[in-house]
């Protein structure tokens, strides 16, 4: 039995993915179904994008996602949902139960032609699906009640673009992808909806990855292939860890050779420049550096040091590119100041480390011994106030950290002019943020939510006059949306709601008609009280 696997692939995993079922449902009761025996009279206007049961209503999708699904009170999706094209056009139709697919399936192209339709029943494809192009079918076939058979793809000349093997819902067999040319790109067998054996994607004389599965695990062999020559050697154990020889390949030379003992780095790692000269050698101990590391630039070496358990244990020596010492920095433990050097030898960083970690005040310099970058760590992680200066020590940039995210208000300078701040609270901007021009003035103020925009933002010119007004509520546009000519007249003005424009906008000479989201926009003969002017690109700096 064959299946057109083009529309369950694009329905499954590659068209527009499902949206999250915390979807907002519209208040008010269930849209009426639309007649089906006759026209509607010419004042009813358009029939429902979705016609939803007693305890659903139709509910806009999540931006940026245009189109509605039938939500019951639970915010599951429940009976039809509509996916439309920028203009409009219905462009894939599904239907849900408790939020899971069940029932028909049809994919639309943009002039309205059905392209592909199935059934699914309880989140497995069933039945008969096909794929058709400019209203001829190209292929379909049957999975049966039961959801067994295969599924297939074609290209719009005919041939065979995909094939998958279904058992019962799941995938279940042989599963091939082709180029137009009938060359085999994917290679795979599932077994209980788990890849299982050698799977190979791509060709070797492009990019090529060959690896085995068991039971949906990686392991054993791993090979990737580019150009024809090989690029990863590696193996990993029956758990999918790491396990074995590792080598990493350039130009048909290894690049970085070692070895993984259960998912964890062990014994002798080596670095090879492109001339296959060591660049980098040192061991490993269950993952942690131990015992002695160095790094060459050529034949000459340029940092030793020694490790224990992780931690930097002893000596660490950094040489010129003629070998000779820049300076010596003794750990024990871990424990100590680790330095950088700049090719002169003058510092150019340091590090206060306590077992191991950074730990302490921390210091950049330029060549000519200016402090460019101060802050501290505590246990690895940024801490306290950080600031960057220039080579002439002007200010930069001010952050504050706390446990290695930002938290607290970060500034932005140029030429001496405060032209950022905004506010973090734990790693994520999270009140006011203003972008400020040279002068001083704003150019930009709003605030943020959760790393997301939300409330008024504004947009100055560099005049300080308003050039755009906008509402957000949790990064989506939702409310007032006003956008100013240079002379102050409006040249825009409407509202947003989830970040699709709804209602009557008033644009250039005229006004458009939005309605819901799920219907394309339709020109009105409304007429604005006065002329309102076309905006000229002058609107701030922005995000």
């Amino acid at each position: 039995m064959r299946v057109r696997w083009f529309a369950v692939a694009v329905a499954v995993a590659c068209s527009s993915p499902p949206q999250p079922s915390t979807t907002r449902a519209q208040t008010g009761g269930a849209t009426p179904p639309p007649p089906t025996d006759a026209s509607p009279p010419p004042d009813a206007g358009p029939p429902p994008l979705v016609a939803c049961g007693a305890n659903a209503a139709p509910t806009r999708l999540p931006w940026p996602a245009h189109g509605r699904a039938c939500v019951d009170d639970a915010g599951r999706r429940a009976g039809p949902a509509a996916w439309l094209y920028p203009d409009g056009t219905v462009a894939e139709r599904r239907t849900y139960a408790a939020d899971v697919l069940d029932g028909p399936w049809q994919r639309f192209a943009a002039d309205g032609s059905l392209v592909a339709d199935g059934a699914y029943r309880a989140g497995h494809p069933v039945g008969r699906w096909r794929q058709l192009a400019d209203g001829v079918e190209l292929g379909a076939s049957d999975l049966g009640d039961d959801g067994t058979g295969t599924l297939t793809r074609w290209y719009r000349s005919g041939a065979v673009a995909e094939e998958a093997a279904w058992r019962a819902g799941v995938r279940d067999g042989a599963s091939h992808r082709r180029q137009p040319d009938g060359t085999v790109w994917l290679d795979e067998t599932w077994v209980g909806g788990a890849l299982t054996g050698t799977r190979v994607v791509g060709a070797r004389g492009d990019v090529q990855v060959s690896e085995r599965w068991r039971a949906g695990v990686r392991t054993g062999l791993v090979e990737i292939w580019r150009r024809g020559g090989r690029e990863l050697l590696a193996h990993r154990d029956r758990r999918g860890r790491l396990d074995g020889d590792w080598t990493a390949y350039r130009s048909g030379r290894p690049r970085e050779r070692g070895a993984y003992q259960a998912g964890l780095r062990t014994g002798t790692w080596t670095w090879f420049d492109a001339s296959g000269g060591r660049s980098r050698e040192g061991s490993y101990r269950r993952g942690k550096r131990d015992g002695a590391w160095t790094e060459w630039t050529g034949a000459v070496r340029r940092w030793t040091g020694a490790y224990r358990d992780g931690r930097p244990d002893g000596a660490l020596v950094t040489s010129d590119a003629r070998g000779r010492e820049l300076g010596r920095d003794v750990l024990i433990d871990g424990t100590g100041v680790v330095r950088t050097f700049h090719a002169g030898g003058k510092v150019a960083t340091e590090t206060a480390m306590v077992k191991g970690r950074a730990h302490g005040a921390y210091r950049a310099l330029s060549l000519r011994g200016v402090v460019v970058t101060t802050g501290r760590y505590v246990d690895g992680a940024r801490a306290g106030t950080w600031q960057w200066r220039d080579a002439r020590g002007r200010l930069l940039r001010e952050d504050h950290y706390r446990g290695g995210r930002l938290d607290g208000v970060s500034r932005r300078w140029r030429d001496g002019a405060v032209v950022l701040e905004a506010t973090y609270a734990a790693g994520l901007r999270h009140g006011a943020y203003v972008e400020r021009f040279a002068d001083g003035a704003p150019a930009v103020t709003g605030q943020y939510r959760d790393d997301r925009r939300d409330g008024a933002w504004v947009t100055y010119r560099r005049d300080g006059a308003v050039a755009l007004e906008a509402t957000y509520v949790g990064g989506l546009l939702d409310g007032p949306w006003q956008a100013h000519a240079l002379d102050g007249q409006l040249a825009s003005v409407g509202q947003h709601q989830a970040g699709h424009r709804v209602g009557t906008w008033r644009e250039g000479t005229g006004a458009v008609d939005y309605g819901p989201p799920d219907r394309p926009p339709q020109p009105t003969p409304v007429a604005a009280p006065g002329p309102v002017r076309a905006a000229l690109p002058d609107a701030g700096t922005g995000d």
